[in-house]
Parts: structure tokens; C-alpha cells; sequence
């Protein structure tokens, strides 16, 4: 199949979902007593979230062994760390099979800039 064929893309979409659901993420983001949120996903733009590196790394280790098992791979150029401002070294130290993974202040991620500090000034017109 092409990579431009709505198929593909609608299959891919669903290998990305089987491969993040077959993940088990611990150390998530707590939105209420009784849930976490892990991750963010959009395509093949993956937003891995925890409060501390432990975390970070495992869920990185994991996703990686979920991803190629399926005969995905994880593009090291193109994964980034960041912290907010609040827990600044949580970013610091990450690494996929040996590599550090770079560590940024800010990102672009669908269009919009995530910065360390959750500042939004430049996402307004």
C-alpha cells in the first residue's frame, strides 16, 4: 500500500492503538482520583507523559518493545525530552538503546508550541 492511501493511514492509526494499548504505562498524569492520562496521540506523534525519569524511561522502554515487536521503530533525530518548569530534570538523562535523547525547552507538536514553562504567547495571533 501507498503511504498516501487512506487505508494505510487508517491501518497504521490502528497499529499505533494496539501497540499504545498493549503498553503498561505506570506513573501517569492525574487528572482525578481514579484516572491517569500516559500519553498523547496523534498519527505517528506520540507524547509520552510521567512525573519522574524512572517513569519516562519505562514507558520509553516499553513503548519501544511494543513498537518493535509490530515491526515499528522509534526515530531517535526526531525524539525530544522535555520538562515543565516545576520538575526541570525529569527530561534530563533519558536514552533510547544507548543514545541520550535530546532534551529541549520547547517543541512544536501539531502545530502548536509546547514550551518548558506552559507559556502560549506565541500561539496568539
Amino acid at each position: 500500500m501507498r503511504q498516501e492511501c487512506l487505508l494505510s493511514q487508517i491501518l497504521f492509526a490502528i497499529l499505533i492503538d494496539f501497540v499504545l494499548r498493549a503498553c503498561h504505562f505506570r506513573g501517569g498524569i492525574q487528572l482525578s482520583p481514579d484516572r491517569q492520562i500516559h500519553d498523547c496521540n496523534f498519527a505517528d506523534n506520540i507524547i509520552l507523559m510521567a512525573h519522574c525519569q524512572e517513569d519516562i524511561q519505562h514507558k520509553l522502554n516499553e513503548l519501544a518493545a511494543k513498537a518493535t515487536h509490530m515491526s515499528l521503530n522509534i526515530n531517535v533525530d526526531k525524539t525530544k525530552s522535555l520538562s515543565n518548569a516545576v520538575v526541570t530534570t525529569i527530561a534530563a538523562g533519558i536514552q533510547y538503546e544507548g543514545t541520550d535523547i535530546d532534551e529541549v525547552r520547547e517543541f512544536k507538536y501539531l502545530d502548536s508550541t509546547i514550551t518548558q514553562d506552559g507559556n502560549y504567547d506565541r500561539e496568539v495571533c
